[in-house]
């Protein structure tokens, strides 16, 4: 499992990125999750979730116009 960031808002031009990988628990994930998301200096903007290793990373706009 891993831990990636996100867009709060959905924002469909913001790019996912990892955050943490090699997660073997599930329990560990939600503890490290937890963390990220009470984090005071957390940007409003930043979202975090815990996913399954094979997820496809959302690159933004280059998704949206068809880049690489």
């Amino acid at each position: 499992m891993k831990i990636i960031r996100t867009s709060n808002y959905n924002i469909e031009t913001e790019a996912q990125y990892i955050v943490a990988e090699g997660i073997k628990h599930r329990e560990q994930g939600l503890v490290m999750l937890d963390a990220l998301q009470a984090d005071p200096k957390r940007s409003d903007f930043d979202w975090f979730e815990l996913v399954e290793d094979n997820y496809k990373l959302w690159r933004g706009m280059a998704d949206i116009v068809g880049e690489g």
